[in-house]
């Protein structure tokens, strides 16, 4: 963990807070938060009776009909899979595979008008985020009427000046445009924007909502036609798709629209456009957008992720270029390294430094035909992202100043935080949020100043919260508030501040009445080192066949109990700082026989310390030794830790 001196004396108590001497005196920052991190517990489940035999059963079920290990047949048993079609499905994603279009609500209205406006020759106004899923979905759109000959232009807000979804100027810009827009399309809000799509109404605009945030109940429908799984009556597909994934059904009923009713020329470009290739737009946004990795969202990341490895779009190659990817593809390089370049343009590009919304300039890269200008664009993300990082590291010093002053206010650890500093960006307010809950396993929420004056901010939150609730309970506090249970994002007026944070912490509070103290750290399935290594590389190959890993489908984490680090070694020249460690592991069975496997731990000072001799059970996921160069095993196989805890304290 990273040193910062103290601003003042944390062992006496801020407003009133007890007096936190006896445990705190003469500690520093570093310790102070230390000692308030929540306990780690590293579990598996513990199947039992008629439980255990159904696993049993399923396990061999699956083993003789996939032809799969023991360890991966009983991890499909216990995720819930059988011998049947809905395991066929997840390990041989396509597209026959996805549900009924015509079951999601008002896409075949929204087709209609879209396909109308291509064929009367009308100009369609496309208003997107400024995230991944924004930008994708708007990429989508866009290249589809560019290649049937529809006219249309992408509309971003600016983060810094206007603030999340749609807003009154861009729609005024919107109707008085010289290209005479007839359509405007939003593309990942939309659902909470009653009243600026009533003013577009009234401009003379036909609206169209493609979104897929929370509708608060008994909530007006805006725009003229939604396409929302989560609004009444619908509940496509789990009401799991991103918008991108929304995005593309449209286009698909888009197309068929045009094959059907559109004149030669059009009917043709149509027929001969296929929406396979848009299908990386959708892998991008659903495991950047954190939805769950499930049903058709985990089918179509799967197909748009092999799509992306042999893309011809010029501005995803260069993005894959900037991002040194190439092939074997994964979700986690989405949701590190590509996801985050995306992001960064409108976290840090403002329109007042680069002249339009950073947002439009991902856009471009995703739609432009000039692989110079791609490079460009890609290099101009792969450059905010460094600024990002940077930006990001100090904001988090920042905030754990301020999570230790109030946890010294609070007497111990408290059931939320709300943290608000003038030097903030607004770009990295959700990052820094997310750090923090990694850090205490509390709800956080951290604000800046926007231009008007009010603060503005984004909140993350552990399981067993919902934030968008929350936040809709305490809508009496806030200019504006939404977003998912994870994830949200609010505006409050300064002087509500206080008032906010005390009803926001007690709203938590009631929210993790129920959830235990300790941190738990889950693992699929109870293994012995004997096991692992038998599997061998052949237990990676097969859960490489799970992926995309994600939300709601994580990759699997196995339980051994009772291990002993017989060695340890740093990892890397520059591992004194960040703290990577590598170890040899021993388990010994009943019969005497000892196994030994090597074990990575990634920024391990931030965890709990291990040392030689040291028995402990661990949590770890299994990988290959790609890349590392080991001397003290002949095994292909390596365990990334993930939660450790010590046996002989």
């Amino acid at each position: 963990m990273l040193q910062y001196p103290p601003d003042r004396d944390v062992s006496k108590p801020a407003d009133g807070g007890a007096d936190l001497s006896e445990n705190t005196a003469g500690l520093g920052q570093d310790r102070l938060l230390e000692q308030f991190k929540p306990e780690v517990e590293v579990e598996a489940p513990n199947f039992r009776g008629n439980q255990a035999k159904r696993i049993r059963d399923t396990a061999y079920r699956i083993r003789k009909k996939f032809g799969v290990s023991v360890v991966t047949s009983r991890l499909l048993a216990v995720r819930g899979f059988g011998a049947n079609k809905s395991l066929e499905k997840h390990l041989s994603p396509a597209l026959e595979h996805l549900p009924d279009p015509a079951k999601l609500k008002n896409l075949e209205r929204a087709a209609e008008e879209i396909a109308g406006a291509v064929l009367r020759g009308e100009s369609v106004a496309i208003c997107c985020d400024y995230d991944v899923d924004g930008t994708s979905s708007a990429a989508i759109l866009s290249r589809f009427l560019e290649a049937v000959g529809g006219q249309g232009a992408v509309f971003a807000p600016d983060r810094f000046k206007d603030g999340y979804g749609l807003n009154n100027k861009m729609v005024e810009d919107i109707a008085s445009s010289p290209d005479a827009f007839k359509l405007l399309v939003t593309l990942d809000y939309g659902t909470k924007n009653e009243t600026e799509l009533s003013l577009a109404s009234k401009l003379g605009l036909k609206t169209i909502v493609i979104d897929h945030h929370h509708k608060p109940e008994g909530a007006e429908t805006a725009g003229d036609v939604m396409v929302n799984p989560k609004q009444e009556g619908c509940g496509f597909a789990g009401e799991i798709l991103c918008t991108a994934g929304l995005s593309w059904y449209l286009v698909n009923a888009i197309r068929e629209k045009l094959i059907s009713f559109g004149d030669r020329d059009i009917a043709k470009k149509a027929s001969e456009f296929s929406t396979d290739q848009l299908l990386p737009f959708v892998a991008l946004a659903t495991v950047a957008d954190v939805v769950p990795l499930v049903g058709a969202n985990h089918t179509l990341t799967a197909l748009g992720m092999r799509e992306l490895e042999r893309t011809e779009i010029v501005g995803l190659k260069a993005l894959l270029e900037a991002g040194r990817l190439s092939d074997d593809i994964r979700a986690e390089h989405i949701a590190f390294r590509l996801g985050p370049m995306i992001n960064a343009a409108g976290r840090v590009l403002s329109e007042a430094q680069e002249g339009r919304p950073g947002a439009l300039f991902v856009v471009e890269l995703m739609t432009t035909g000039d692989f110079d200008r791609a490079r460009e664009l890609a290099s101009m993300l792969f450059k905010a992202n460094q600024e990002r990082k940077e930006v990001e590291r100090n904001m988090k010093a920042q905030a754990l100043k301020l999570a230790r002053d109030e946890i010294a206010r609070f007497g111990g650890l408290p059931s939320a935080f709300v943290l608000y500093d003038s030097s903030f960006h607004e770009g990295v307010v959700g990052i820094t949020a997310a750090r923090l809950v990694e850090q205490f396993n509390r709800p956080v929420i951290i604000l800046s100043k926007d231009q008007d004056g009010n603060l503005k901010g984004s909140g993350r939150a552990p399981e067993g919260v919902h934030l968008a609730e929350i936040l809709e309970e305490l809508k009496n506090d806030l200019l504006k508030g939404g977003g998912h249970a994870k994830a949200a994002g609010l505006t409050l007026p300064e002087e509500n501040l206080e008032r906010f944070r005390s009803h926001f912490i007690e709203a938590c509070e009631r929210a993790l009445a129920d959830m235990p103290a300790a941190l738990k750290v889950r693992a699929d399935l109870k293994i012995t080192l004997s096991e692992l290594k038998q599997s061998g590389s052949v237990l990676y190959d097969e859960l490489k066949k799970l992926e995309p890993f994600g939300e709601a489908n994580p990759a699997p984490r196995f339980l051994v109990e009772n291990v002993q680090i017989v060695l340890v070694e740093d990892l890397g020249a520059s591992s004194q700082s960040s703290g990577h460690k590598k170890f040899i592991l021993r388990q010994s069975s009943k019969d005497g026989t000892d196994t030994y496997l090597t074990a990575v731990w990634w920024h391990s000072s931030d965890q709990t310390v291990l040392k030689e001799g040291d028995v402990i059970d661990l949590v770890f996921q299994p990988a290959r030794r790609k890349g590392l160069r080991f001397h003290l095993n002949r095994e292909d196989l390596v365990l990334n830790i993930n939660a450790a805890v010590k046996k002989n304290n």
